[in-house]
């Protein structure tokens, strides 16, 4: 369905809400600016999205495998990025191929664990007006946000760290939606040259400070399992794994 009702709406909501850690992109997607992008597969036990507000499209997968597994066949076929469950993988092989899948993990937030520290002034409030600066800041590395794009800093949650007036670490989020109470925490980058001195953890603290003084009741990131360094920074603001999953490009024929 391309164009859905307000009762589709609620009735994909409530789907989506038995797991707000697991669906959380996809909950913020029923806001207004994203709803508009966005196509619905679903039945009783299981809702398939498809996001085309970036190319490739977004594909997302919610609920029961094998239900999943008839809602795939109504999806058109080319490109997309993929974000999957190893037991959705499974159930969509017939038509769902993941090429070069790579092993992720996604955290949630224990807002109980989360610490006071660092200084209220350390971190500075970002905006278009620092986007030449962001840009510069990670535009020779590889390991470069693959999600940022610059109308996310009209979510007004990016901040980031200056050494002698260069801007040497930064994040945000992904996705916030007020009304989901729910946002994703990401792009945090810092230079390679400044890593190890505790800046990400430092950058990342004033973006979850800012989504708790909004009253954000579900704040999740994605990690590489692999990247410790940035796994232990998670867990010591509070956050803690709830998924292994796999992202790739993956081709629905």
């Amino acid at each position: 369905m391309a164009v859905i009702t307000s009762q589709q709406a609620e009735k994909i909501r409530n789907l989506l809400e038995q797991d707000r850690a697991w669906s959380a992109y996809a909950l913020a997607d029923l806001d207004p600016g994203f709803i508009e992008d966005t196509s619905w597969y679903m039945n009783n036990q299981a809702v398939i999205m498809t996001y085309t507000g970036i190319q490739p499209p977004v594909l997302f997968t919610h609920g029961d495998a094998g239900s999943l597994a008839h809602l795939i066949c109504d999806l058109p076929a080319g490109l997309y990025q993929v974000s999957i469950q190893q037991e959705h993988l499974k159930s969509l092989q017939k038509r769902l191929s993941l090429d070069t899948p790579v092993p992720m993990q996604r955290m949630v937030l224990d807002r109980t664990r989360f610490p006071a520290g660092g200084k209220p002034d350390s971190a500075k409030l970002l905006s278009r007006a620092q986007l030449s600066e962001i840009l510069e800041l990670f535009a020779q590395y590889p390991d470069q946000p693959d999600a940022f794009v610059p109308d996310q800093l009209e979510q007004n949650t990016f901040y980031g760290l200056y050494q002698d007036g260069q801007l040497v670490s930064f994040g945000g989020t992904h996705v916030v939606s007020r009304t989901a109470g729910i946002a994703a925490v990401g792009s945090i980058f810092t230079h390679p040259a400044q890593r190890g001195k505790g800046f990400a953890s430092l950058t990342t603290a004033a973006v979850v400070r800012r989504l708790l003084d909004w009253d954000i009741r579900t704040i999740i990131l994605n990690v590489a399992p692999e990247n410790t360094p940035a796994v232990r920074c998670y867990q010591r603001l509070g956050f803690y794994p709830v998924y292994s999953y796999y992202e790739g490009a993956g081709t629905i024929s």
